[in-house]
């Protein structure tokens, strides 16, 4: 599925970038994991960038975002398959 356009990636971004903006995403992420340990995960609504005026609950927007960002993991895996084959 493609990403809608203020959520498609900037082309031609050296992968040295790329890489270090996901990490320190991938530490913030686990920072706001760590806060939500404390939270009523589906008391707590948090309104979406696609459709501001719909809000999700907490837990499920967690949940979504560790999923989409295994796909990105997965995505990166698959990359690196195709280069070493491409190498080879």
């Amino acid at each position: 599925m493609k990403a809608p356009k203020q959520h498609a990636p900037i082309a031609l971004q050296p992968s040295y970038e790329v890489i270090a903006r996901f990490i320190d995403q991938q530490e913030h992420l686990l920072q706001l994991l760590q806060q939500a340990e404390k939270a009523n995960l589906s008391h707590i609504k948090v309104p979406i960038s696609i459709a501001p005026m719909m809000k999700l609950q907490l837990g499920d927007v967690l949940a979504f975002l560790v999923a989409h960002n295994h796909r990105h993991v997965q995505q990166a895996q698959r990359a690196l398959q195709a280069a070493a084959v491409l190498q080879a």
